[in-house]
């Protein structure tokens, strides 16, 4: 009795391991475009300007960070090493 229980579960599996489909993984990249077919109309060129500046949206760049970090990023900047802040 427990060897066809094991059989049954077996044969489960492996119909369920079979039949799966695969589409589900078909799926087109998010994260890039094809570079053809990108910018094509207006409202392509407008999401893509609104994209690029969305980055200037956040409020608390306007301080010291949106002029330090380009900086740090540049490999301009001289750090003394005596403190932790910028």
């Amino acid at each position: 009795m427990k060897n066809r229980t094991y059989l049954y579960a077996g044969l489960l599996l492996c119909g369920t391991l079979l039949s799966s489909c695969d589409a589900i993984l078909d799926v087109k990249p998010t994260d890039s475009i094809d570079a053809a077919t990108s910018l094509t109309t207006e409202e392509d060129f407008k999401t893509a300007t609104v994209g690029a500046y969305s980055y200037l949206r956040e409020t608390s760049l306007y301080g010291r960070q949106l002029i330090t970090y380009p900086e740090l990023l540049a490999n301009n900047a001289a750090h003394p090493g005596r403190s932790t802040n910028l």
